[in-house]
């Protein structure tokens, strides 16, 4: 068997192999983890309606019934971005009856708020509503009651 001469030769291969392989796995770690900040994990759906009401996508706030307009005035927050939503139904309950009012894809001039809040205008109602409830894929987010503008 040959025994090899060069033994300081060898030794700066095994280093700069060693150098190469720990900037390779930091470069990837580092990576990761940009990734991870930049595009963060978007879920299309929540696993249960209880998770989906603990990390809601959005809350109501400021609710109205404005007699004089026939029209509920809601705001509607942004609050949490986990979740893709898509559309989101506003159930106006009155008297006898409840009344389902569409905001998303499936609705031609309603769009939902991307980031804060917006406001939104539910017409014509004639008589003043009790409550309106927040339905995000068939989960009841919130309910509050109405009251004058």
């Amino acid at each position: 068997m040959q025994k090899i001469k060069n033994k300081k030769a060898l030794s700066t291969i095994v280093a700069t192999l060693i150098i190469l392989v720990l900037s390779i796995t930091a470069i990837t770690i580092t990576w990761v983890a940009v990734k991870k900040l930049i595009n963060p994990e978007i879920l299309l759906a929540p696993k249960s309606c209880i998770d989906f009401q603990i990390n809601a996508p959005y809350e109501l706030g400021k609710i109205c019934y404005n007699s004089e307009k026939k029209e509920v005035e809601l705001n509607l927050l942004k609050k949490y971005g986990k979740y893709e939503i898509t559309d989101v139904f506003f159930i106006v309950d009155e008297e006898s009856q409840s009344s389902e009012w569409c905001c998303g894809s499936q609705c031609l001039n309603c769009r939902l708020p991307e980031i804060s809040s917006k406001e939104y205008f539910l017409s014509p109602i004639e008589k003043k509503p009790k409550s309106l409830t927040l339905k995000i894929n068939n989960c009841i987010l919130e309910a509050k009651n109405i009251g004058e503008c």
